[in-house]
């Protein structure tokens, strides 16, 4: 039996431009639906590293301060007149992964993220996180455009 989704949007950002319209796509959706937002961001990780626990937290400190600047600004911005739920989390690993992954164990019901409007080859050399996360997701995913 397959459980319904959760009243929940998952809303995964980074340090680019497209953050602020993704977050403000996220926000107008989520007070539309009264749904809870869960805010994510990932710190990238060598593949070499087992769990979140071997990174080494002196490196991922820096990025790890401006995501935690970054959600607060956002929330601050786009939710502080709201009664809805809305949490933040930092994950570490593949982008792509941890994104589909966080969005499917907390049984959420959409993905919003942005497309930072690579050009064809640059995408196809060093892959989109926005197109990983489309093929890879089981949950919903609405990629929000320049």
């Amino acid at each position: 039996m397959k459980l319904d989704k959760e009243n929940r949007i998952v809303v995964a950002v980074d340090l680019s431009p497209i953050s602020e319209l993704v977050m403000e796509e996220a926000s107008m959706i989520a007070k539309s639906l009264n749904s809870d937002v869960q805010i994510i961001s990932v710190i990238s990780v060598p593949g070499l590293v087992v769990t979140e626990s071997d990174v080494d937290r002196n490196e991922s400190r820096g990025q790890e301060e401006s995501y935690v600047a970054l959600h607060k600004k956002l929330v601050d911005k786009y939710f502080s007149d709201s009664k809805l739920l809305v949490e933040t989390k930092i994950l570490y690993g593949d982008p792509v992964r941890k994104i589909a992954e966080y969005a499917e164990k907390t049984n959420s019901r959409m993905i919003v993220l942005g497309n930072r409007g690579m050009g064809r080859i640059q995408s196809f050399l060093l892959g989109s996180t926005s197109e990983g996360v489309i093929r890879n997701s089981k949950v919903s995913v609405l990629v929000v455009k320049k």
